[in-house]
């Protein structure tokens, strides 16, 4: 499968992320990752599989939050898609009243669409709230099928989510 990717990430725990030569300290809570898995069939699964261990070289800035001993990937809102919808994603994120950006331009130094972040921190600290939020904020103005993924013993599971 190709296409957009949200990461529920619940930290438990307070962690210490330098970007760009800046400290930023990232309270527990609920985060919210934007990233994209194209060009081959297996894409998603592999990137998503990947983000889950916690033994990885630092490749993007995610790898700083998902290799922390006190990150987990709550779930993975998934937009199956050959389209590039990654910044509209976040975009819709970004002006969600649910979301804020706790360190700007984290996750998106290749954006071309001036989005302030791919990185969110959920302001609700329930994930499974911050989830319908999310979906919700996203069925504003993208119609493909959305699907809730987990990762259960190195598998990739993932169900459609109705409407």
């Amino acid at each position: 499968m190709e296409g957009t990717y949200i990461l529920i990430i619940k930290l438990n725990g307070t962690i210490k992320v330098n970007h760009k030569g800046k400290l930023y300290t990232l309270p527990s809570g609920i985060y919210l990752y934007v990233g994209s898995a194209l060009g081959s069939p297996k894409a998603f699964e592999h990137r998503i599989l990947r983000h889950f261990r916690k033994n990885k070289k630092v490749h993007w800035h995610i790898d700083k939050i998902t290799s922390s001993a006190l990150s987990i990937i709550h779930n993975i809102i998934f937009l199956k898609s050959k389209e590039r919808l990654e910044c509209k994603v976040s975009q819709l994120l970004n002006n969600s009243e649910f979301c804020e950006v706790p360190i700007p331009n984290f996750g998106s130094t290749d954006c071309k669409s001036g989005c302030p972040a791919h990185f969110y921190r959920c302001k609700v600290q329930d994930s499974d709230l911050c989830i319908r939020l999310s979906i919700a904020a996203i069925r504003k103005s993208i119609s493909y099928n959305l699907y809730l993924c987990t990762v259960r013993n190195s598998n990739l599971e993932c169900k459609i989510i109705n409407t």
